[in-house]
């Protein structure tokens, strides 16, 4: 970890997959980290905040760094490595595996409770928009399809438990990371 707040983020993520939203307090994150409550205090006013955060985190920015000038090919492929490495960093924390239909799940209840990341999550879907798909279909990339289907599909690629029939969670993850490739070469041009 880089600092001890992204260890605060990291180790409250976590547990907000293992435990669920109601069930996590300042004081198990305190306690799993081996820190005060006290020092979460210093970088979170409460729990909410330390939520939220923790949840915008790795539920958005952790996925695009960069878009700059790349195409839509290498925004995807981004996008996968960073979903890979971000998978391994939380299974390292977790000791265990990541539960893709827990990590689903706890994005659905968080943006039906906060207002803040479903507002996050609109302003990176219009980035995206803006900056990636506008771009694309500008530079003749994909073909000129609705920007609200193109998204749609990738959500549900992302969102979706249809694969969680698999024994082992990395086959789930592979299992989404290729269907967002042939998708992408569905709309391409």
């Amino acid at each position: 970890m880089k600092n001890t707040k992204d260890l605060i983020l990291a180790n409250t993520f976590v547990l907000l997959l293992k435990k669920g939203y109601d069930s996590v307090s300042i004081s198990d994150i305190a306690a799993k980290i081996g820190i005060s409550r006290g020092l979460i205090y210093k970088y979170f006013d409460d729990k909410s905040e330390l939520v939220f955060e923790s949840c915008k985190k790795f539920f958005l920015e952790e996925f695009l760094t960069d878009v700059g000038e790349i195409s839509l090919e290498q925004c995807i492929e981004q996008f996968i490595k960073n979903l890979k490495r971000v998978i391994k960093m939380l299974s390292e924390i977790a000791g265990e595996k990541i539960d893709v239909l827990k990590y689903n799940l706890l994005y659905a209840e968080v943006l039906m409770r906060d207002s803040r990341l479903k507002n996050s999550a609109r302003e990176w879907s219009l980035f995206l928009k803006k900056n990636v798909l506008n771009r694309a279909r500008k530079n003749g990339e994909i073909k000129n399809i609705s920007d609200v289907f193109i998204q749609n599909v990738f959500l549900d690629i992302l969102g979706r438990v249809s694969c969680l029939h698999e024994t082992l969670p990395e086959n789930c993850i592979n299992s989404i990371i290729s269907d967002i490739r042939t998708f992408y070469k569905l709309i391409r041009a």
